[in-house]
């Protein structure tokens, strides 16, 4: 296939899928080496990018020997997450350059911290049952951490849907590190981290004292407001750290 029969959203497209692939794999997911092997020969054979094609993309030619080479090289999930990450950044500016609108710009929206304050007041504001107000509260930050890592990877297949709070806490967790790794922040951002997962924590003994049921119906406001809280804190400290590392980096 060459290239004039691939327009540059066409493209970016596959670069992104390419991206996804490596990204998930590299998570846990799935090998897909035919569906590599396919990708890897389209972009491959796009002359006019082979100046900002990834280098793992031409040196392996099959996805084992780029997993082997990654497992021995580089120590952690996460920092071979963002070696992939670096290495497609500049195909795919480049090729965002030419394509527009951007897919990311439609699909990938960030919670802002105002969204996140307004649905807080919301939910201070309205009347509801309390297991509705602790599950809205939940909603909320299980929202915020899936917007954080969709962002981040710039695609929807890392998380895969995934709506499970500790998996998704984890992940958004993952993020921030991997995000603070190179700046004078690690230590800010360990240390919210840390509070993030102490609220959590907190969080998750409320949920299985409602869940296991029992709590005096004189009580069970109470309880479901103060989980909503702890939910909602937890968010707001995850989200300004997100803010401040993307402002670090210059994406925002």
């Amino acid at each position: 296939m060459n290239e004039s029969q691939l327009d540059k959203s066409t493209m970016l497209a596959k670069a992104r899928e390419m991206e996804a692939l490596l990204l998930d794999y590299i998570a846990g997911g799935p090998a897909q080496a035919p569906h590599y092997k396919r990708l890897r020969d389209e972009l491959l054979g796009v002359g006019s990018l082979q100046s900002v094609m990834p280098q793992m993309l031409g040196k392996y030619e099959k996805l084992d020997d780029l997993w082997h080479a990654m497992k021995y090289q580089v120590a952690s999930k996460i920092e071979r997450q963002e070696l992939i990450r670096r290495e497609f950044e500049p195909l795919l500016e480049a090729l965002e350059g030419s394509a527009a609108p951007k897919a990311e710009d439609k699909e990938f929206k960030e919670v802002t911290t105002e969204q996140l304050l307004k649905g807080w007041l919301r939910l201070e504001q309205q009347a509801m049952e309390p297991r509705r107000r602790l599950a809205n509260g939940v909603g909320i930050l299980v929202q915020v951490c899936s917007s954080i890592i969709d962002v981040h990877y710039r695609s929807a297949e890392i998380r895969g849907g995934n709506t499970d709070l500790a998996e998704v806490f984890e992940m958004a967790k993952d993020v921030l590190f991997a995000s603070s790794a190179e700046t004078d922040r690690q230590i800010m951002i360990a240390d919210s981290v840390a509070g993030a997962s102490a609220l959590l924590k907190s969080l998750e003994e409320i949920r299985e004292q409602c869940a296991r049921g029992g709590v005096p119906e004189t009580e069970q406001s109470a309880l479901a407001r103060a989980g909503a809280d702890l939910a909602l804190s937890c968010a707001m400290s995850l989200l300004s750290c997100w803010h401040m590392l993307r402002k670090l980096h210059g994406s925002e």
